[in-house]
Order: structure tokens, then C-alpha cells, then sequence
């Protein structure tokens, strides 16, 4: 529960007890919630999830939000999670993956997060990474402007991966790409999944083969 404290402050649980005379920034300000024993600082707590509103994108529908999402993902640790929340996000280049991470998407009233591809022509999406998750979101180009690729995965491109590339898809939209998803390599999971518009919805190539 939220408390409000004797300077107005609202705290997640019990306001922390500082020594006499000293003071925090708001970012490293402790905090716990009702339920957990470990208090943390609100940075480490937004930590958990980046957000790509946290880096500029505005999700308006027109505003280029490419370099936001991009640095969001850069910014991201791996294994850790990227937030699109519910909006459009346009993107006019390639979004780039290095790393094993998760994007997730928000759903209202029966339509999802999205990510609409204006002007790209080669790759929308280029994962060069294993161990990726995508959930709840749709990445689409448009009846007259088709990327040819929408995911496109090459764990092959990072000399640090394999062939296999443990990729999962769960509640993703998949619009108007001329190859919905690329798949270089083995472990393409994709569950309860939509593709529609495409020349091809799945290519998978085994290399050396």
C-alpha cells in the first residue's frame, strides 16, 4: 500500500528510516513493496523492465521513434526485458537484437502494441542472438511498403552464438512483410501467433545445407 509520509512523499510500503541529517536522490530512495522482504531503490526496481517511453519513443502513430526503441534495446541486460507499451511506434530502419532479451507488448480492447515499418525495405527486425522471447505486440509494413524480411534471425552473424537460435514467439502479429519470419539456424517457437499479408509467413535455413 502506498504511504504518505510527514513531507508529502508517497512510499510503496513503509517509508525508510534514514540516519538524522542524511539524504537520498530520489533514484536510490528504498523502497519495498506489501508483499517482498527486500527493499531496493526505485533505479533498481525500473531496472527490472526498460521501457522504451523512458528513452523518448512517443508511440503517436507519426513521430520516428527508431533510435528510441534502439537505444532501449541497447540499454537492456541480457536476459532482461524491453517494454513497448500500448501505442504506434514507427520505425524507418532496421531495429538490431545483439543480445538474448525479451520484447513485450501490451494488449487493449483487442489490439496490441505496434511497431509499423515505414521505408524499410531490407530487414525489420535482425536478431543476431539466441534465447529471445517476443510477446504480445505487432510488427507490420504496410499494403504498399513490404520489408522483406520482418524477423529476420542470423545467430550465425555473432561470433559468439551457434546454430541454435531458441527463439520464442507467443501472441506476436506478424503484417504485410514479404517473409514473415527468417529463421538461420534451429529452435523457431512461435504459439498462438498471427501473419497475414505475406509472400511467405516462415523461411528456415539450415546452414551448410
Amino acid at each position: 500500500p502506498k504511504v504518505l509520509d510527514a513531507d508529502g512523499m508517497y512510499y510503496i510500503g513503509k517509508p525508510p528510516v534514514l540516519p538524522v541529517g542524511e539524504e537520498l536522490e530520489f533514484g536510490h530512495l528504498p523502497v519495498a513493496d506489501a508483499y517482498g522482504c527486500e527493499t531496493r531503490s526505485l533505479a533498481d526496481r525500473f531496472a527490472d523492465v526498460i521501457n522504451i517511453k523512458d528513452f523518448g519513443a512517443k508511440g503517436d502513430g507519426t513521430t520516428n521513434d527508431t533510435a528510441s526503441i534502439q537505444a532501449a534495446i541497447n540499454a537492456c541486460p541480457v536476459g532482461g526485458a524491453v517494454l513497448i507499451p500500448f501505442g504506434q511506434y514507427v520505425v524507418t530502419e532496421t531495429l538490431t537484437i545483439p543480445k538474448a532479451l525479451s520484447i513485450r507488448g501490451e494488449a487493449f480492447g483487442g489490439a496490441h502494441s505496434c511497431i509499423r515499418c515505414l521505408g524499410v525495405t531490407g530487414k525489420a527486425v535482425h536478431v543476431t542472438a539466441a534465447n529471445t522471447y517476443f510477446d504480445n505486440f505487432e510488427l507490420t509494413g504496410t499494403g504498399t511498403q513490404k520489408p522483406q524480411y520482418g524477423f529476420y534471425f542470423d545467430p550465425l552473424a555473432n561470433p559468439g552464438e551457434n546454430v541454435d537460435v531458441d527463439c520464442w514467439f507467443h501472441g506476436v502479429f506478424i503484417r504485410y512483410m514479404q517473409t514473415g519470419v527468417y529463421c538461420r539456424g534451429r529452435g523457431l517457437n512461435m504459439f498462438d501467433c498471427e501473419l497475414a499479408g505475406l509472400g511467405y509467413c516462415v523461411e528456415l535455413d539450415w546452414p551448410n545445407q
